[in-house]
């Protein structure tokens, strides 16, 4: 795989797991809801920040963990598609 190629197989990458975050952001915001237990405003806002960052980095670790190497090391675009629906 060349290099455009294979840059623009990251790039592709990179926004698939930008769309998968947003999607565990949303999915996140649902639990947050039934959370009890927090009384003041700055505990609900520290929740409320590392809930969404945690949803957000365990997809980013999935690209940087499964995707990205596979990105690097297969030559065929099309086995990177199946490989990141599988992830």
């Amino acid at each position: 795989m060349n290099t455009p190629t294979r840059r623009r197989a990251l790039q592709r990458g990179a926004w698939f797991f930008l769309a998968n975050a947003i999607l565990a952001l949303l999915i996140s915001v649902r639990f947050m809801w039934h959370l009890s237990g927090v009384e003041s405003a700055a505990a609900y806002v520290y929740l409320t920040f590392t809930t969404l960052s945690h949803f957000a980095a365990l997809t980013f670790a999935l690209y940087l963990l499964f995707y990205l190497p596979a990105a690097l090391l297969v030559p065929r675009s099309g086995l990177l598609k199946v490989w990141a629906a599988v992830i």
